[in-house]
C-alpha cells in the first residue's frame, strides 16, 4: 500500500528539500526506505526513474548521522547486491 501511494517519491522529496531535512526526519525516511527496499516492488520504485532515490540516498551516506548512515547503507546494499537490481547499477 505504501508503494501504491507514491511514498518513495514523498520520501525522496523529503530527503532533498533543505527546510524540511534535519537529522530526525532523514533518518526516519532513510528507516522508511529501507523497510520499502525488502520488496521486489519497494526496490523497483527506489531504482525506478532516473534512479533519484538512490543518487539521494547515496548523497547522505555519510553526512547526517551514524543511524542515516546504517540505513543508506543497507538500502543501497540491498538494492545494488543483495537482490542484484539491474537498475539500481545503472544509476
Amino acid at each position: 500500500n505504501l508503494i501504491r501511494e507514491k511514498l518513495i517519491k514523498d520520501l525522496t522529496k523529503l530527503l532533498t528539500d533543505p527546510t524540511t531535512a534535519s537529522v530526525l526526519v532523514t533518518e526516519k525516511s532513510l528507516k522508511l526506505l529501507e523497510s520499502l527496499a525488502s520488496t521486489k516492488e519497494g526496490r523497483s520504485e527506489i531504482c525506478g526513474g532516473d534512479g533519484e532515490c538512490l543518487k539521494t540516498v547515496v548523497k547522505k551516506l555519510m553526512k547526517v548521522s551514524t543511524a542515516a548512515t546504517e540505513h543508506a547503507v543497507t538500502v543501497f546494499w540491498s538494492v545494488s547486491y543483495l537482490f542484484k537490481e539491474e537498475k539500481a547499477l545503472e544509476a
